[in-house]
């Protein structure tokens, strides 16, 4: 029941925060990158292509993300948007106790 309210609770776009966070791979010189691109993502949460683009025009916006490099579809998430991430769980495992 826990894990059902928390998914009512949670929008997508956190969800994608997530997964986007818990996906992340680390490169040659130590950068943390989200190797998904935003088709990988729509899958992943269930949304359409042009939904997540809309998600990541307001990640760019408010600073949650930013493009990895030139590397077409590969992203970094920013500090803001680890804390987002980590508010989440905290406020997840609140629940769960």
């Amino acid at each position: 029941m826990t894990e059902e309210l928390i998914k009512m609770l949670t929008t997508n776009e956190v969800k994608t925060l997530r997964q986007m966070y818990e996906s992340q791979v680390t490169a040659p010189d130590g950068t943390e990158y989200v190797p998904l691109s935003q088709a990988d993502l729509s899958r992943l949460v269930e949304v359409s292509k042009i939904t997540m683009n809309t998600y990541f025009k307001a990640f760019e916006k408010y600073n949650l993300v930013q493009k990895y490099g030139n590397i077409r579809g590969k992203y970094l998430l920013t500090d803001r948007a680890v804390q987002v991430v980590k508010a989440m769980k905290s406020i997840e495992k609140a629940f769960e106790e």
